[in-house]
This record gives C-alpha cells, structure tokens and sequence, in this order.
C-alpha cells in the first residue's frame, strides 16, 4: 500500500511540475495558482480544524495562520482567490480545486495528463497504481474461484515501482536543469548515472 500510494503520488507530481513547465510564459501564473490554491486549502483545513474539540495545533496557533492566510489570499492573491471561486462554480464543487484547473485548465488528473508527455501511458500507468493502492488486485479472482486471494503486494511490484518513481524524478530534474541551469546538466548527468551502476 505504501510503495504504491507514494509511487502514485509521485507521479502525479510529475504530471504536475511537467505542466507547470509546459509554457514559458505561463509558469508565474501557474506557479502562483499552486501557491494561492494550497493557501486556500490550508484556510479550508484550518476552519474544520476549529471545530475539533482536539484540534493538531493550538487554537492561537491555527487562528494565526487562519489570518495570515486570509490576508494574503485577500491582497496578494485576491484574483487567485476569485479565480478558485469562480472554477469552483463552474465545477460544481465543494471543495478546493486543484491548482492546474484554475483559468480553465484541466479539471481531473486524466485531463491533465493529455497535456504532458505520458498522455499515452497515463491509462496504464494510473489505473494499474490505483487498483495496487486499493486493494483490488487481491480480489480479481474471486469471481472465478474461491480457492485463494491474490497477495496484495509482491516485492517484484515493490521493485518496479520503486525503479518508476525514481525514473519520474530523474526526469522531470532533467526537464528543470535544461530549463534553468543548462550548464549543469552534465554534472546531473553523471550523478544520475553513478545512482544506475549502484543497483
């Protein structure tokens, strides 16, 4: 269950940092989109904390952050703020939106895909992680016969997912270096390839 909540984890971040990086002249805005949304998140969880009658923090210390939020989300970040309104709306949703389907963007995470590089693979690699962190793949056999469950986790599935959510972060520190520091890409080269001979 672990390997395959952070390996799903980690590829969604990816497909979050590679659209982030997708447009030049868009990244500021999809950037701040991130922040503001993660700032409204945090107001959101700050209000059903208040409620708790043992809340994880200190009713000074939520009420502090509840206003620091608020006051940025209310200055800075008012036309975020009215953006996550407005997309809320238009969603017909309760909760926070998810930072990239601000101003029109992608509304769910095989949308999102579409506008990255693993928009073929996203299928397979998604529903394949998601029936893992479920559980589902102890129970496909049911059907068929009542002889035995499925193990849940083999550590070959271990293995390989461990070797997938290295290769999403190699990759997408590739895409950034090229990005911004170009001249390092040879050192990462070969720190990259120093972590291959290891295994």
């Amino acid at each position: 269950m672990l390997h395959t909540t952070v390996g799903r984890a980690a590829y969604e971040v990816f497909l979050q940092l590679e659209f982030m990086l997708k447009e030049e002249n868009d990244i500021k805005r999809k950037a701040l989109s991130y922040y503001s949304t993660w700032l409204y998140e945090e107001v959101t969880f700050i209000n059903k904390e208040l409620k708790n009658k043992k809340p994880m923090l200190s009713k000074e210390v939520l009420l502090k952050k509840l206003e620091d939020n608020n006051r940025l989300l209310n200055n800075e970040f008012k036309s975020f703020q009215e953006e996550i309104f407005r997309t809320k709306k238009k969603l017909r949703i309760n909760h926070p939106p998810k930072w990239y389907s601000l101003f029109d963007g992608p509304d769910n995470l095989k949308k999102l895909a579409k506008q990255t590089s693993l928009k073929e693979a996203h299928s397979v690699l998604y529903t394949g992680m998601s029936a893992e962190a479920h559980g589902l793949k102890s129970i496909t056999d049911i059907s068929k016969s009542n002889k035995h469950l499925d193990p849940i986790r083999t550590s070959d599935f271990a293995l390989s997912l461990i070797l997938l959510e290295r290769n999403f972060i190699i990759t997408i520190t590739i895409k950034i270096i090229m990005k911004y520091l170009p001249s390092e890409y040879e050192d990462f080269k070969h720190f990259a390839f120093t972590i291959f001979e290891v295994e």
